[in-house]
């Protein structure tokens, strides 16, 4: 009896200590951004809800902080700030900060997303083979559609301009894979030639319209970036008062006089993102994640658009897996 007692007070202490003790303290984690374009904001928002329902909600037991950059300049210092305050959890958008991360993030863990090629950004030598404190999930551009829809084109551009920043990470290698894209030998097909004019600031990109005119382009691919995207109105509705075929990145651009869309779904990147993000605040550690590869994209077309420019094409399928 004496020992039955003893343990029932122990059990009373026990229960007494945890009740003390409180609700565990929630977790902090960070959204690190640059530019914060609606697209980033849907991806964010399906990131927050797949916390959600792994078990983390604002408020109750998830402390959730944003840190948003405005050129590629800064986020190496943003994420250097972010370390210092030693957060749960890092969650990187767009593959500016996920390079960043991936150099400045030595005491910490992130997971990337909103990226196009974690690899190409610095996260690692393969999806499987990837810096200890780094996972991400990447969603390729669908470049190869994209040439498709370029060299459908009839009359067919013997010069095909892009626009961008090669700063950022993402951008630049999808301006050297275009590039071999649209090299004519490789495809026995007559060679299109990939113009480029590079930019800093999202103020660049208007008047570099006019410099892709003054090299004899014939149609305008947008890559998908982090500059121009903030002034995409103004840039696809630039490119439309030229007379210019645009190849796009969004739908929402066919509203701004793109000819044709190639969009990634960042949505279903994001709710991924996240599931794997619940997976490491239960304490589950990114070294062992493997980085992912989500291909999911869809194929636009605005019809009135290819009438009003006298042009014809034959668009390539969407990839919605």
């Amino acid at each position: 009896m004496i020992q039955m007692g003893r343990v029932w007070s122990v059990l009373v202490l026990l229960a007494a200590l945890t009740a003390c003790a409180g609700p565990a303290p929630a977790k902090r984690v960070v959204y690190a951004s640059l530019g914060a374009e609606p697209t980033l904001l849907e991806c964010q928002a399906a990131v927050t809800a797949a916390l959600e329902a792994g078990g983390y909600e604002l408020g109750r037991n998830l402390d959730l902080k944003r840190v948003v950059v405005d050129s590629p300049a800064e986020a190496a210092a943003a994420i250097t700030r972010i370390a210092a305050a030693r957060p749960d959890l890092v969650i990187t958008f767009t593959s500016t900060m996920l390079h960043a991360a991936s150099v400045g993030l030595r005491y910490g863990q992130a997971v990337g997303v909103y990226c196009y090629d974690p690899v190409a950004a610095g996260a690692g030598k393969a999806l499987d083979d990837h810096l200890p404190w780094v996972t991400a999930v990447g969603t390729p551009p669908p470049l190869v559609a994209v040439a498709s829809l370029l060299r459908g084109l009839e009359p067919r551009p013997t010069k095909v301009g892009v626009v961008y920043n090669p700063r950022e990470p993402g951008p630049k290698s999808q301006v050297a894979q275009m590039r071999l894209l649209l090299a004519g030998p490789r495809l026995q097909q007559p060679e299109v030639e990939l113009v480029t004019v590079e930019i800093d600031q999202p103020q660049d990109s208007v008047p570099a319209v006019a410099q892709l005119l003054a090299k004899g382009v014939g149609a305008v691919w947008k890559v998908g970036d982090a500059t121009v995207v903030r002034v995409a109105e103004d840039y696809c509705r630039a490119v439309s008062a030229a007379g210019l075929p645009l190849i796009g990145d969004h739908e929402s651009q066919l509203a701004w006089g793109a000819l044709a869309t190639a969009s990634i779904d960042f949505k279903a990147a994001g709710r991924e993102a996240g599931r794997i993000a619940a997976l490491v605040l239960d304490g589950q550690t990114v070294d062992c994640i493997p980085m992912q590869r989500l291909d999911a994209w869809t194929i636009e077309v605005n019809p009135a658009r290819a009438q009003e420019l006298g042009v014809g094409f034959a668009p390539p399928q969407a990839n919605n897996p």
